[in-house]
């Protein structure tokens, strides 16, 4: 798959979760599954067991588990 599909997908994933097409969970199943997808054809690798989690993730202070994201238009 080109740079440019992968790049669509995550956009479309980033606006359904904006949009609350997806859940939150749903929208990080489907971030992770992608990013672990883009990983193996790249660097053909598989991190799907080794990239932290939100068990081994240092919490914000504020005990908000959910991580801080600054979106950017284009």
């Amino acid at each position: 798959m080109s740079e440019i599909n992968y790049s669509n997908l995550l956009r479309q994933i980033v606006t359904d979760y904006l949009e609350h097409r997806m859940s939150r969970v749903e929208y990080v199943a489907q971030r992770r599954g992608l990013l672990d997808q883009i990983d193996r054809e790249f660097n053909g690798e598989d991190h799907s067991s080794g990239w932290p989690t939100s068990d081994t993730v240092d919490q914000p202070a504020d005990g908000d588990p959910s991580p801080d994201i600054t979106l950017v238009p284009k």
